[in-house]
């Protein structure tokens, strides 16, 4: 199981840092940037060592603090700021966009571990918690920043959401999206599943959808011994 999770980890990290660097190439290195990336790099070789999953757990967390700080350097739209990851409540439209996005992303990878005939609750990174699908926990984490934070970096350069589509109720309180908001980043996540790249594994061109289902077919397979289990990677 810990063998599992730092696989898990280390795919985390390793698509938060090359999603950074594929930035700093398309618009310009930064200090920042750089010590980001950094530390990412440190994260990952740390989470290859960890004995306990309390340990594991922390490598993940410096690597999400790191990303994180600089997360808002990848944002070209002077509408938008973000100061920071902050998930309950969101505090700000990135945060809510964000959120919501992982939360649709979420319920598709369960569906797939269902699909797919396994037990949803049982998780290696996620400790088992009533209430909780651990194992659709642990397989969100490679598929976070290539689907839903660069959909969500790019809808916001794009212009495809302004100011007025949300509602700031009071300093402190949760930024809400408008109905229609809601509506259109779905419409934005649902276009996002059906783009085919190159999945490498199979040698084949496959949608984000079809990429889902076969990684947790990867881990199905895993878990039954017939092969080792490797998180998708960006390049």
């Amino acid at each position: 199981a810990l063998a599992t999770a730092r696989t898990i980890v280390r795919g985390k990290l390793a698509n938060q840092r090359a999603f950074l660097l594929r930035h700093a190439r398309r618009h310009g290195d930064t200090h920042a940037l750089a010590v980001a990336r950094s530390s990412l790099r440190a994260a990952r070789i740390r989470a290859s060592l960890a004995e306990d999953l309390d340990e594991l757990r922390g490598c993940e967390g410096a690597g999400a603090a790191a990303y994180f700080r600089v997360f808002g350097d990848q944002l070209r739209n002077d509408a938008f700021r973000f100061e920071g990851r902050s998930r309950r409540p969101p505090l700000d439209p990135v945060n809510a966009l964000l959120s919501l996005a992982y939360t649709l992303l979420h319920g598709r990878v369960e569906g797939a571990v269902r699909a797919v005939g396994l037990d949803p609750w049982l998780g290696t990174l996620h400790a088992t918690q009533a209430g909780r699908p651990s194992l659709a926990c642990d397989l969100v984490e490679e598929f976070r920043v290539p689907i839903v934070d660069a959909l969500v970096v790019a809808a916001i350069n794009h212009r495809s959401f302004t100011t007025e589509d949300f509602e700031e109720v009071g300093p402190g309180e949760p930024v809400l999206l408008r109905r229609e908001t809601v509506r259109w980043l779905v419409t934005l996540f649902e276009r996002r599943l059906e783009r085919r790249l190159a999945y490498e594994p199979r040698g084949v061109r496959l949608s984000w959808a079809q990429v889902i289902e076969a990684q947790v077919r990867r881990y199905a397979r895993h878990v039954l011994g017939e092969e080792e289990y490797a998180p998708y990677a960006m390049r």
